[in-house]
């Protein structure tokens, strides 16, 4: 059966047309509270920053019809990782954005929901890669909260460096389940 993924279409007043995609992602720390990326190329993505090459990003991705964010992300974390329900301890969802990115020179905006989560396990394998992921992805890397602050490459969500002081302090009770009042509004661009 063919994945389906959520996507809306945006027609602006300027009538460029833009998709929105809904995406969870997954902040996963290990024991060592290192934060776990998937490492892409894709020349024909372009960030809001301007960046076209090689980055990172937490692990995750769209929604399918009808799914929900916890959902798509336990399912997304299997399929990347090989990683379980079982291995997972998830916590609450804590921040939401927009990125504005393009693709081929076309807009593409996605919405995303950000869950904690924390594993024991350090060892992970990409597993079940979508189709631009077969093509894009490179690798799986856990980084250190230090390399995150101090890296030269590009790993988003760019802001990531000054929620994570926080997130790390609030860690124990986003565990068990505590979530913010609101989620918090993160600057994904």
């Amino acid at each position: 059966m063919p994945e389906k993924r959520i996507r809306l279409t945006i027609i602006s007043l300027a009538g460029t047309i833009s998709r929105m995609q809904q995406s969870a992602r997954i902040l996963l720390f290990n024991s060592a509270n290192e934060l776990l990326f998937m490492g892409a190329e894709d020349k024909n993505l372009t960030g809001a920053d301007g960046n076209k090459g090689r980055f990172w990003f937490l692990v995750g991705g769209s929604l399918e019809a009808g799914e929900a964010f916890q959902a798509a992300a336990k399912r997304e974390l299997a399929e990347e990782t090989g990683l379980t329900d079982a291995d997972v301890v998830w916590g609450a969802e804590i921040a939401e954005g927009t990125v504005h990115l393009k693709k081929n020179n076309q807009p593409l905006n996605i919405y995303q929901r950000f869950i904690v989560a924390k594993t024991e396990k350090d060892t992970v394998r990409l597993n079940n890669l979508d189709a631009w992921e077969q093509n894009a992805v490179k690798g799986l890397r856990w980084f250190s909260p230090e390399e995150i602050q101090t890296s030269k490459e590009t790993l988003y969500p760019r802001m990531l460096k000054v929620y994570l002081p926080q997130i790390i302090l609030d860690l124990p009770k986003l565990l068990a389940g505590e979530a913010p009042e609101k989620l918090a509004v993160w600057d994904l661009d």
